[in-house]
């Protein structure tokens, strides 16, 4: 059974990789994530308040806040596999009754363009 840990985020609008991680370690936070688009920010669910505030002071645009369950072990899963959890996964996504989905698949491109 994968396990997972209670964590608080924050997504914000990107600008470059380097200035967007120096920017967002502020007292609270404990991971940070990447992307072009969106930038995701990690702390425990007690510092959230002070994270989001510290986020704030830098100048950083937070899109939005959330409490969450991370995953401390991701899976890989390949071919038939991979398809059938992206298939369940979007099934959830497209419930009225679902708000966020959170995921242990670690998905990569190559994986991905094995499907198509």
């Amino acid at each position: 059974m994968a396990r997972a840990a209670p964590w608080a985020g924050c997504s914000i609008r990107s600008a470059s990789s380097k200035s967007t991680r120096k920017r967002a370690l502020v007292d609270g936070v404990v991971d940070v994530d990447y992307s072009e688009e969106r930038s995701y920010i990690y702390t425990e669910p007690a510092q959230l308040a002070a994270a989001r505030k510290a986020l704030g002071d830098a100048k950083l645009r937070i899109v939005d806040v959330y409490l969450g369950m991370r995953a401390k072990q991701t899976v890989a899963p390949e071919g038939s596999e991979l398809q059938a959890a992206l298939a369940f996964l979007d099934v959830l996504e497209e419930s009225e009754d679902v708000q966020r989905v959170f995921s242990n698949l670690d998905v990569s491109d190559a994986a991905l363009e094995a499907l198509t």
